[in-house]
């Protein structure tokens, strides 16, 4: 996550299909950026759906969805 801002920030992101379990949170430095690191391949078939959100900005917010391959048989989607 990039962070262009004179606050911190904090981001959320959640699972909306494939994981369930808490959403992330993710901390950002002003004018800084921060990782967050999922494992689609070894946790959902290689499938994710997720939304990002920010906390200073209840209506933007930005949906990620796909499938990564792992070139293992039977991944394919």
């Amino acid at each position: 996550m990039r962070h262009d801002g004179d606050a911190p920030v904090e981001f959320t992101v959640t699972h909306d299909r494939y994981v369930s379990g808490a959403p992330g949170r993710v901390k950002v430095t002003a004018h800084g950026r921060e990782a967050w690191v999922a494992d689609p391949p070894e946790t959902s078939g290689g499938r994710y759906d997720v939304t990002v959100a920010v906390d200073r900005d209840r209506v933007r917010w930005q949906r990620f969805t796909g499938h990564l391959e792992s070139g293992r048989a039977g991944d394919a989607g």
